[in-house]
């Protein structure tokens, strides 16, 4: 009879137990990929001659515009509007406005709203949009014609000051909690 050699070849392990073939299935993998949220504005004026005059009873034309870049998250816009020297411009009656169309009209265009407890700040909430959104705050300095050239030397000495920003809306509350995020306003006590 012959022997047979049950020793596995050297290097070769063996398992005892049963043998056999497993079934098995895998899922595609999830690749997630983002995008950075964006959010861009531009503050530009470009009507605005340096050197200009107030005249008695004459319009300055003064553009100061808001963009709201292509694509920036949905957000408020916050403009400032601030003056050295206001006093001076009320006592010669000189205002900052916008033409409707037939008449002058003191303040900024509609659609901007006062930002709750901020004197000089106007707001607007901005929906995303996939071009510029392009926003006028007001476009004439208005001169009554009644201003006497003492006034008016010294409301020429007044300097205006129009400064812009914007918040993301998402997680913001509302106009005054954004001009706070800005630093603008400190936290009401409640």
């Amino acid at each position: 009879m012959k022997k047979w050699n049950t020793a596995p070849p050297a290097g070769t392990r063996w398992a005892m137990g049963r043998a056999g073939a497993y079934l098995y299935a895998a899922a595609q993998p999830l690749v997630n990929r983002f995008t950075a949220a964006r959010l861009e504005i531009q503050l530009e004026e470009p009507l605005w001659q340096p050197g200009s005059k107030l005249v008695p009873g004459l319009f300055v034309r003064k553009d100061p515009t808001v963009t709201v870049g292509a694509g920036s998250e949905e957000c408020y816009v916050i403009v400032q509007i601030s003056q050295s020297d206001p006093a001076a411009w009320q006592a010669a009656g000189v205002e900052y406005g916008y033409s409707d169309g037939t008449r002058f009209a003191a303040g900024v265009h509609p659609g901007w709203q006062p930002v709750p407890g901020a004197a000089g700040m106007w707001y607007r909430r901005v929906p995303t949009a996939g071009t510029n959104q392009v926003f006028g705050i007001f476009d004439l300095i208005g001169v009554p014609a009644t201003a006497t050239g003492e006034e008016l030397a010294a409301a020429a000495a007044n300097e205006i000051t129009i400064s812009a920003w914007a918040v993301q809306a998402d997680g913001v509350a509302d106009p005054r909690q954004a001009a706070e995020q800005l630093g603008l306003l400190s936290a009401k006590a409640n």
